[in-house]
């Protein structure tokens, strides 16, 4: 699990703003976490998310929060282009592994119950 500042961390992390051993400013994080909450409306809209905005965020779907909250934050923060671009290209794909991750109660057809 991950916390709404936890996340913030690892997003500016990720953008390079900040590094493992530094700590985050204040409006860096409070301008991470909003962009955070945009970004959880918008999944929760489209049935991405299962967890409340105010609750930590599931470890197995931090790698793809991460990504897109860092996607939206490039015009916020001065970012490698090398960086910006990998984020743009991974947004599909973030996506879609939490779409895989709201779906892990799918039961393959072969295994699905018999009824009589």
């Amino acid at each position: 699990m991950a916390t709404k500042s936890e996340i913030a961390t690892k997003v500016l992390q990720k953008l390079t703003v900040l590094e493992a051993d530094e700590t985050k400013d204040t409006d860096d994080d409070t301008l991470v976490q909003g962009i955070y909450d945009s970004v959880y409306h918008i999944l929760a809209a489209e049935d991405l998310v299962s967890w409340g905005s105010g609750d930590d965020v599931p470890s197995n779907a931090v790698l793809p929060v991460v990504g897109l909250v860092a996607r939206e934050c490039i015009e916020e923060f001065t970012v490698p282009a090398q960086v910006a671009q990998g984020l743009i290209l991974n947004e599909q794909r973030y996506k879609g592994m939490l779409s895989m991750l709201e779906h892990d109660d799918y039961v393959p057809e072969e295994d699905e119950a018999e009824y009589f």
